[in-house]
């Protein structure tokens, strides 16, 4: 078990996850969706497929849990 969260800890790390806190996380009440606080951002297209991203997995989680 160990092996395999050391394994997966390497792949995230040498892939370029990043561990976000709570603080860096906002909630957009009027579209009802989760966004990074101070997204660098180095075009609009990005920041929509980012909000849009995680607008969809809100909206999913949503829809489980219900």
């Amino acid at each position: 078990m160990v092996t395999l969260f050391a394994q997966m800890m390497k792949y995230q790390h040498n892939n370029g996850f990043r561990v976000l806190t709570i603080n860096q996380l906002g909630y957009d009440t009027t579209n009802n969706f989760f966004y990074i606080k101070n997204l660098p951002s180095p075009n609009y297209a990005t920041t929509t497929t980012t909000a849009t991203a995680i607008a969809n997995a809100a909206t999913m989680a949503k829809l489980s849990s219900s």
